[in-house]
């Protein structure tokens, strides 16, 4: 069966129109602030993408569509690659720009060719940026945070595939051109329109799965009401959010500096599965409240996901935050041991430190749980550091 160019633009619209308005809603409904935001940002300018190239397909008049549709394309991986930053805890400024940068070029580019380019107008610079764009998500895919959830595995794929499936459409464009017998059979419009829209779908899946492990979800016993949990207990991940941005915000006016220090436990199911229940459990609910104890009395303690505990504070001077975390590890390692029969699970420390408190909360928490992340993984799971 022979599909026309209408018909695979109009598939290829309905399902990136679908999956990703899904993908936007959950964001709204869960007020998402982290990578999600700008995952949702990258399948809303898709959305877009698709949008324009189908008003291009039925009216050809409309040629301004292409540069619209091919900034947004361009747009459309940046972001994607922006939410791998963000994920791992390495958003920073230079990458925000070169997405700009990058989608404004194609944009100039296809505007450049005019009406006389037609459906290839500003191609080169599109493919180029897709390339790019995409590998650069892909190679963040397999990093940090990232690199240890099973779910971006999908993500991994789905960029990789991108990144080399328009590698090999801008040979074949450059060398034979897009008349040629070989880039209608497996780069023209018809084949990029189906396999947009089989790699969209598992983008948001991928995506979405990652977005609740990034939000994470609080211990039952604590259901995300402040009233309903005991005053022993970590503050919740939403309440930790405020305090730590009202902290953060007055430490920039006063330029102090500000560290979030990450405790994560690992291995809890598997020590489970290998010795029972009645030797986790006693982990399970004690080491909380140890990481809460033995934390200065000023700071902040807050879960950041249900095996992460987050400590924000004001360092008097840029060691202290490395000193404040070895002192809870220590004292965290001895109240485990303390208890009867007890297995050690891999406790894994970071440490995040804004000078002058100019990175955001949000970057803070990332940094420092990628760090947590970095130290469980080391063979003797000693803090780790990164500095923003």
């Amino acid at each position: 069966m022979h599909l026309d160019l209408h018909s695979t633009s109009l598939v290829a619209a309905l399902v990136v129109f679908a999956a990703g308005s899904t993908f936007l809603l959950e964001t709204v409904t869960r007020r998402d602030s982290g990578a999600g935001r700008y995952w949702a940002a990258s399948f809303l300018t898709g959305i877009l993408t698709v949008f324009c190239y189908l008003v291009w397909a039925f009216e050809r008049s409309l040629w301004g569509a292409v540069a619209v549709g091919n900034g947004a394309f361009a747009a459309q991986m940046g972001l994607m690659w922006l939410g791998c930053r963000v994920f791992n805890g390495r958003l920073g400024g230079l990458p925000r720009m070169l997405t700009a940068a990058a989608s404004l070029i194609v944009f100039a580019a296809a505007l450049l060719d005019g009406p006389e380019g037609g459906d290839w107008a500003g191609a080169p610079a599109l493919f180029a940026a897709i390339v790019v764009l995409a590998s650069l998500g892909a190679v963040e895919s397999r990093r940090g945070a990232l690199r240890r959830a099973f779910s971006a595995i999908g993500l991994t794929l789905v960029l990789s595939v991108a990144a080399a499936f328009y590698a090999g459409r801008a040979v074949v464009f450059l060398i034979v051109g897009p008349e040629s017998a070989l880039f209608r059979e497996w780069f023209d419009t018809n084949a990029t329109s189906l396999l947009t829209a089989a790699l969209t779908v598992v983008a948001v899946v991928s995506t979405s799965v990652l977005r609740l492990q990034s939000l994470g979800a609080p211990p039952p016993t604590l259901e995300l009401r402040p009233a309903d949990a005991s005053p022993r207990d970590p503050l919740p991940r939403h309440v930790f959010d405020v305090v730590l941005r009202d902290l953060v915000s007055r430490a920039r006016d006063v330029e102090a500096d500000v560290a979030v220090i990450a405790f994560r436990i690992e291995d809890l199911r598997a020590l489970s599965a290998a010795f029972g229940p009645a030797v986790t459990e006693p982990i399970e609910s004690g080491w909380r409240s140890s990481v809460r104890r033995h934390a200065p009395l000023d700071a902040a303690v807050g879960h950041l996901d249900a095996h992460t505990i987050a400590v924000s504070l004001v360092l008097p001077d840029p060691g202290e935050g490395i000193r404040v975390a070895q002192h809870v590890q220590r004292c965290l390692l001895d109240d485990l041991l303390a208890a009867d029969d007890v297995v050690l699970p891999t406790v894994g420390v970071g440490v995040a430190v804004s000078a002058g408190a100019t990175a955001r909360a949000r970057a803070l928490v990332e940094a420092a749980r990628e760090a947590a992340g970095r130290s469980a993984s080391s063979p003797d799971a000693e803090v780790a550091l990164t500095e923003l």
